[in-house]
């Protein structure tokens, strides 16, 4: 269960068993350097943190996340104008249900990236006024709650991550969570698809955070296509029972957003899910991406090793 430290400059309170807590006190247009190392440690320990009753223009949150590192930005998507770093999520009330949005399944973000994204952050706008919650699953969690023979040979694998495990081979999507691209949101030419689709990124299953030095599950969702010198059909029994597993109720809490909210993620260890059950409801979110560093873990040491000799 969620420990809380003692603290000078911010209240936590934990909003679920494992993962999660809201933050009291602060308004985060004018922050201090204490009260952020404050933040920067509840982060740590919670994983996910919550603000509310914030009153942010788009450059005020960005200036807040480049406050917990070097901001990126999703090469495909263009940044809100008048900005640099922040994605301009919007949903009108004209959508209907079935039409698909970013994040509308259980996943970590930019995974086919050499280096993921080590945070995110999201700030709302406009929230309908009821669904459209985001769910968080701690993948801390995930990995301690494995039994220690399956632990030991996950931490020898090494996961392949890849497009086409969420767009398929063309990018029109196809069958279970697979969506088309996008094309009106992201720029992307022909080419660019081609090249996006035919990347592979190698991951160890197993990575330990470059922060706490504790070890989760990057187990990506859709993006994990097979583990490094295995085929599809081998690996995905094991991916999906750990992608399903990660999933469990109790590694989850779930957020209902009301404008002026802040979460923010760490995006290594937790997945997180979009829920899409607003249709027919107006919803307006900022994001912001941290920049992350290559994932470290037992299988890329042991490569690592076996190239030096």
């Amino acid at each position: 269960m969620q420990q809380v430290r003692d603290y000078k400059r911010i209240t936590v309170a934990p909003v679920g068993g494992v993962i999660g807590a809201e933050i009291g006190g602060v308004d985060l247009g004018k922050l201090d350097d204490e009260t952020f190392a404050e933040i920067r440690q509840a982060f740590a320990d919670h994983l996910v943190i919550f603000f509310k009753d914030q009153r942010l223009e788009a450059l005020d949150f960005q200036a807040f996340g480049a406050r917990f590192g070097e901001l990126s930005i999703t090469s495909y998507v263009p940044p809100l104008p008048g900005t640099t770093h922040i994605q301009h999520f919007m949903r009108e009330a004209s959508h209907k249900w079935g039409d698909r949005n970013f994040g509308d399944n259980w996943h970590q973000d930019q995974t086919i990236r050499d280096r993921p994204n080590s945070i995110s952050g999201l700030y709302s706008v406009d929230s309908p006024p009821q669904g459209g919650d985001t769910m968080f699953s701690s993948l801390y969690a995930a990995f301690e709650t494995l039994s220690p023979a399956l632990q030991d040979i996950c931490g020898q694998l090494t996961l392949v991550h890849c497009a086409t495990g969420l767009y398929g081979p063309d990018g029109l999507g196809g069958r279970g969570v697979k969506k088309a691209i996008d094309r009106p949101k992201f720029t992307l030419t022909d080419e660019q698809v081609r090249e996006h689709l035919a990347k592979e990124t190698l991951h160890p299953l197993i990575v330990v955070h470059p922060v706490t030095g504790r070890k989760l599950l990057l187990i990506s969702g859709p993006y994990a296509t097979r583990f490094d010198g295995m085929t599809e059909d081998e690996s995905q029994p094991l991916i999906q029972y750990l992608y399903q597993h990660a999933q469990r109720p109790e590694f989850v809490t779930r957020w209902r957003w009301q404008p002026g909210q802040v979460a923010v993620w760490d995006n290594w260890a937790c997945m997180h899910f979009g829920v899409q059950d607003y249709a027919g409801m107006r919803r307006e979110m900022y994001r912001f991406e941290v920049e992350g560093t290559v994932p470290v873990g037992p299988a890329r040491r042991e490569r690592m090793l076996q190239a030096a000799e």
